[in-house]
């Protein structure tokens, strides 16, 4: 299962990582444990390891360096500024260690960049526009440390696109067609910028964590507090938080409040007071959360309302329906545009319901194997949060000439549109458009992204649009630069009936067609050379040799592969 974890986090971080053999990175100084604190991590896609100095004092003047090997034009530079990690033995280390507050960036041209980091725990984004061959980051300033004087750094990420605006583009998967060819692929590309939102709009979150008996086991109510704490420190200015504790009964632990530097302290220990109970009422968590919400607005054009729900059991008080929890979520979309993002802990929970409800309200589902992972996983959805580039999302078809969308992957569209959760600073979103032939001559779609701008407070659009003429004959030729993202799309819905024939039983029929579609992916790579689908190919490949070794014990293996298929057709 190792080799499938480390692909899932390779894809945890969407399109925005790099992981380039031909980069190399060089420090001033590492701290003592060499390899556990090295300058390579700050390139690895983990936002748990860190390069730490190893120099005197909090580190002034020491520096980290990635090299490009090549003269690249970069764009954007992202650095997240500290230690992000949580610690089972010392609790959170991002305040434990001192975090970037002035740096110096230099680069081959020998220009130097001066920037300054807010003391938050994200990746946080500077604009370069210059062409260097590597960039230094020396150590001005730190904010001060509660513990260690190791100044850390979790990640940094090189951008080379210039993107300052969201942009779209709809591509057929064939370059050349056949007008025998009846059926064939759209894909969608939907890529935010990386452009810096210098005053977004306040967010209200409800958090909704699970104080059920289980919650004792594991520790896992004490990372659970820890995560929430990570919120709590992470908000600010007119952004409102309350907090829900549940079990059998439903307690308001935190009424609705803005959260300041004032009343943070006062809200930590409120968190404090969590501890595990009975048995397990989401759904009386879930409205009572909605309650919390409704109860304080805030002020501002534009509040982002989210329930963010951590669960690790079945459903066994309250409501308990999946069809009609579903349908209590969905109305409270529609209603009151409240997101509910599901957290599923361990391996006794139910992963459909929590996925459907997050679906269903265009939240977020996340699967957390072990408990020291809450605290990362919290962090990757408020990031996703505050980072918001896009919000209130559908996509519109509005034309369609001799030829017939006939189905959309990983989402359900209604009367020729569809709707998609918030897309944050430099996500890259792609769907998957299944197409038709329905006449003759020329076939082409075209349509619109609605969606409301953070960053100019505005509702705007995106058209998009895709043409190709058929030719006589029998020949198509593909397009090669985006066959490699429609076969992924179809390997990952390809996997959710292999796994849901899995988790029912029939583990000889899943095995067969998930060795079958290796095969024919590994046939279909031979030609496209792709290093996408070369990835896709390795992560079945451990699916498949977890499968016929798991011996029943699959629980760990349904949700990840659930999970995975989940996040290829969502651009997770």
């Amino acid at each position: 299962m190792k080799k499938f974890l480390f692909f899932l986090w390779m894809t945890l971080f969407s399109s925005q990582i790099i992981f380039g053999a031909e980069y190399k990175t060089s420090a001033s100084s590492v701290l003592d444990n060499a390899k556990r604190y090295s300058h390579e991590n700050i390139i690895d896609g983990n936002i748990s390891t860190c390069w730490s100095e190893g120099g005197k004092g909090i580190g002034k003047g020491e520096w980290v360096q990635i090299d490009f090997g090549i003269e690249k034009d970069l764009y954007y530079l992202g650095i997240i500024p500290g230690y992000s990690k949580y610690n089972d033995k010392v609790g959170e280390v991002w305040f434990k260690n001192p975090r970037l507050k002035k740096a110096k960036l230099e680069f081959s041209d020998h220009s130097i960049l001066e920037v300054e980091f807010v003391d938050k725990q994200q990746m946080q984004f500077f604009e370069i526009n210059k062409k260097t061959r590597f960039v230094k980051l020396i150590i001005e300033d730190v904010y001060p440390t509660l513990k260690w004087e190791d100044t850390s750094i979790s990640e940094i990420l090189p951008v080379f696109e210039n993107i300052k605006e969201m942009q779209a583009e709809l591509n057929f998967n064939y370059q050349m067609i056949s007008d025998k060819t009846n059926e064939f692929y759209a894909l969608l590309k939907i890529q935010a910028p990386y452009e810096e939102n210098q005053d977004r709009d306040p967010v209200n979150i409800s958090l909704v964590i699970d104080r059920s008996g289980s919650m004792q086991d594991g520790d896992k109510m004490k990372f659970a507090r820890e995560a929430a704490k990570l919120i709590v420190g992470a908000l600010g200015g007119k952004d409102i938080l309350s907090i829900v504790g549940y079990d059998d009964k439903i307690d308001t632990i935190l009424n609705p409040i803005e959260v300041s530097n004032n009343n943070k302290n006062e809200i930590i220990k409120k968190i404090d007071e969590l501890y595990p109970r009975n048995s397990t009422n989401i759904m009386g968590g879930i409205i009572r959360a909605v309650e919390l919400i409704k109860q304080k607005q805030g002020s501002g054009k534009k509040i982002s309302k989210f329930i963010l729900l951590l669960s690790d059991g079945l459903a066994n008080e309250g409501i308990t329906n999946p069809d009609e929890m579903k349908k209590i979520v969905l109305e409270n979309k529609e209603q009151d545009d409240i997101s509910v993002s599901t957290f599923g802990l361990g391996t006794d929970y139910s992963e459909d319901v929590l996925l459907s409800l997050a679906e269903a309200s265009l939240g977020k589902y996340y699967f957390i194997k072990n408990p020291r992972e809450i605290f990362m996983y919290f962090h990757k959805e408020l990031t996703n949060i505050l980072k918001s580039v896009a919000s209130d999302i559908k996509v519109v078809v509005e034309e369609e000439e001799n030829c017939k969308i006939s189905s959309v992957y990983g989402y359900q569209m209604k009367n020729k549109q569809f709707e998609m959760p918030v897309i944050s600073q430099g996500q890259q979103k792609l769907v998957l458009f299944q197409v038709k032939k329905t006449g003759n001559g020329s076939m082409s779609i075209k349509g619109k992204i609605k969606f409301y701008n953070p960053i100019s407070k505005q509702n705007e659009e995106l058209s998009y649009s895709a043409f190709i003429q058929p030719e006589k004959g029998n020949q198509d030729i593909l397009n090669t630069m985006i066959q490699p993202e429609v076969l992924r799309i179809l390997s990952a819905n390809n996997l959710v009936v292999t796994i849901k024939d899995y988790s029912e039983g029939k583990e000889k029929k899943a095995i067969e067609r998930l060795e079958q579609h290796i095969k024919k992916l590994v046939n279909e790579n031979k030609y496209l050379k792709s290093s996408v689908l070369a990835q896709e190919i390795e992560i079945l490949k451990s699916i498949l040799e977890d499968m016929k070794k798991s011996g029943g014990d699959s629980g760990v293996l349904i949700k990840q592969t659930k999970k995975h298929a989940n996040d290829v057709l969502k651009s997770e």
